[in-house]
């Protein structure tokens, strides 16, 4: 990135899902695992992995492995 070059790190987005309001559920505060970004998911099968699941993060998380597993 022009202007940036040097400093070891990219800007990103990924924290705007995060609050600080403590009533929601994705505040930023300890032992807390707010929606963010990619949310992966490992399925096992009689203790051997049978597949794996990638889905994007924030709101569709819990709702989109729900529906791949259904599937």
């Amino acid at each position: 990135m022009p202007g940036y070059a040097g400093y070891g790190f990219v800007l990103h987005n990924r924290g705007a899902l995060f609050t600080l309001d403590p009533k929601s559920p994705n505040a930023l505060a300890p032992h807390k695992r707010p929606f963010n970004t990619l949310s992966a998911g490992f399925v096992m099968k009689e203790s051997r992995p049978l597949t794996t699941v990638l889905l994007m993060g924030g709101d569709v998380q819990a709702q989109g492995h729900a529906q791949v597993l259904c599937l």
